[in-house]
């Protein structure tokens, strides 16, 4: 077995060991949230979903709630597999050390493998225990940021496309990935319009149904409302 293929096997068998025991604790509140949220989808529908006031979030990870809802006959089954949305952040938890272990490689920088980093119950405290859901948008970030490191523009603003759709905080980083793409538009100034033209068609396939329905205003409502949703500088900062 070679050295990448004994990775993807060790990755795989950490991955199912951490679903077999996989914590039914919950932040409350986040709890509480996903399992309104859910009740929303299966009783209004997808498109009816920013009709509650209080989500927050774009529409590819209510993409995958609604789907995580049509799993169950009952809302009562639903609420009671809560949890289990956890295993879809995982999935994203682990892609982060497989990127890990590839920068690495990348920079020819030898140390003990960052897969073990399995064994840091800190590095999955915020998914396996606060059921929070930063480990996705994070991974598309550091996606972002290997895929430049790998001289692919185009690929790289499409996964920092992705982390905004998943978080509008992921904005944040977007002066660090200008920066690491002006070299490369300075090279080609021309990328910058395959650029624009993927990202257009990419947030066009996220926000079609809404488009579809006229129910765009919805989401701009979202992004915008975003800035004082949480008038506070920390909500005491527990994780």
């Amino acid at each position: 077995m070679n050295k990448n293929k004994t990775i993807i096997f060790f990755t795989c068998i950490a991955f199912a060991l951490f679903v077999i025991v996989l914590p039914q604790s919950f932040y409350i509140w986040d709890e509480l949230t996903f399992g309104d949220w859910l009740i929303h989808l299966r009783e209004g529908g997808l498109l009816n979903i920013y009709d509650h006031k209080d989500v927050n979030y774009f529409p590819l990870y209510i993409y995958f709630l609604d789907f995580f809802q049509s799993l169950f006959a009952t809302t009562a089954d639903v609420l009671a597999n809560v949890h289990l949305l956890k295993i879809f952040t995982l999935i994203f938890d682990f892609g982060g050390l497989i990127l890990l272990n590839l920068s690495l490689r990348h920079f020819k920088i030898k140390i003990i493998n960052p897969l073990f980093l399995f064994l840091n119950i800190g590095y999955f405290y915020n998914t396996l225990f606060w059921g929070q859901v930063d480990a996705i948008h994070s991974f598309f970030i550091f996606l972002s940021a290997f895929l430049i490191l790998k001289e692919k523009p185009t690929f790289a603003v499409l996964a920092f496309i992705l982390a905004l759709n998943f978080k509008l905080q992921s904005i944040v980083f977007a002066p660090v990935l200008l920066i690491l793409l002006l070299p490369f538009i300075y090279k080609l100034p021309k990328l910058i319009l395959k650029i624009l033209f993927s990202v257009l068609i990419l947030q066009f396939v996220i926000f079609a149904p809404f488009i579809f329905t006229n129910k765009l205003g919805d989401i701009i409502s979202v992004a915008t409302s975003q800035v004082g949703f949480f008038p506070y500088l920390s909500l005491q900062a527990f994780n």
